[in-house]
């Protein structure tokens, strides 16, 4: 095999900078319908998609190393790590005291209260 058979008979660079327009006006296209997500802040309150139809309060309490990447918080204390898709921004935040970890006496004692009760 000779390198004359191995040089293309057409231009390559002409071809290469075809495919870059086409990839170009494809993602011009593409962007049109999108939309980007704002930033969230730390200990902002927000609504993290459970399900397709179920919401839950639940606070930011850092962005992640990954891209558009969230750790978050739940009223019960378990934190999570969410795609900034599945958080939404709450149209009235709640108060922080719903924030404040219960002490194990407190906890303890709404039980025994529950028990009296019945």
């Amino acid at each position: 095999m000779t390198k004359a058979m191995l040089t293309p008979k057409y231009d390559t660079t002409s071809v290469i900078e075809t495919l870059e327009k086409k990839q170009t006006k494809t993602n011009e296209y593409y962007d049109q319908n999108t939309d980007h997500l704002s930033d969230l802040l730390p200990n902002q309150e927000i609504l993290m998609q459970i399900d397709t139809r179920n919401w839950t309060p639940t606070k930011v309490i850092k962005e992640s190393d990954s891209p558009e990447s969230y750790q978050v918080q739940t009223l019960d204390g378990n934190q999570y790590r969410r795609n900034r898709i599945h958080l939404k921004r709450m149209r009235t935040p709640t108060s922080n005291t719903r924030w404040k970890p219960i002490s194990e006496e407190q906890d303890t004692s709404e039980t025994n209260e529950d028990t009296n009760e019945t």
